[in-house]
């Protein structure tokens, strides 16, 4: 059977895989905002269709439970994540700049996409596993630095050392300042600036610079 909708069109009807993309758009725009600021238990299927203007048989049609919702949730908030990385790592120079450059595009994702960390957080809270959807993300994300830092440690630009603790040292920068961000206007004043400009970002590249930066003489 065929499905139309009113819409803006020239006949004033929307074919119905228009209708039901655009409805499936809404959902998860406004399933990331209820489920980033209620949690996961505290987000009902009803007020996320109610502000989302669909029905409420909605997200099982699209979607299925309310669980695999959230997972096409953190799915869209995670997925553009890994060819950013492997873009920035992908460019000429030694491995140091390379991971510079990652985690520069590591703090610039999470920038546009400021409750992804609080999303991941409430996974580690509730003790649940990430997605599998998810976790494929994480792990060849991590792997592709990982990689990254095994090339400029190969190349002694960067510091001999673990390069999974390497990895993860690094990219807990841009994590934990933009979770602090939140916190930095009533409990820190304006010690931690705003979104925008590129105070932050560089002062999170030239941290993490500092920690993996192989040492004069190859010292370490």
């Amino acid at each position: 059977m065929t499905h139309a909708r009113h819409g803006d069109g020239p006949t004033g009807v929307l074919p119905a895989d228009t209708a039901d993309a655009g409805t499936r758009g809404r959902l998860l725009t406004v399933a990331r905002s209820v489920f980033a600021r209620a949690g996961y238990k505290g987000a009902s299927i009803r007020a996320i269709t109610s502000e989302a203007g669909a029905n409420l048989g909605a997200v099982t049609y699209h979607f299925g439970t309310k669980r695999d919702l959230y997972t096409a949730v953190l799915e869209s908030v995670m997925g553009p994540l890994e060819p950013r990385i492997r873009e920035a790592v992908a460019g000429p120079g030694p491995g140091l700049e390379r991971m510079l450059r990652a985690v520069r595009a590591f703090f610039g994702h999470l920038s546009e996409n400021p409750d992804q960390p609080g999303l991941m957080m409430q996974e580690i809270a509730a003790g649940r596993g990430a997605p599998e959807p998810v976790l494929r993300v994480v792990q060849a994300t991590l792997a592709v630095l990982a990689e990254t830092v095994r090339e400029g440690q190969r190349d002694g630009s960067i510091r001999e050392g673990d390069p999974h603790l390497l990895t993860l040292s690094s990219i807990a920068q841009p994590v934990y300042l933009t979770l602090v961000r939140r916190l930095a206007p009533p409990v820190l004043g304006r010690v931690v600036p705003e979104a925008g400009g590129s105070r932050v970002p560089d002062h999170i590249v030239e941290f993490v610079r500092r920690g993996l930066a192989a040492a004069p003489g190859g010292a370490t």
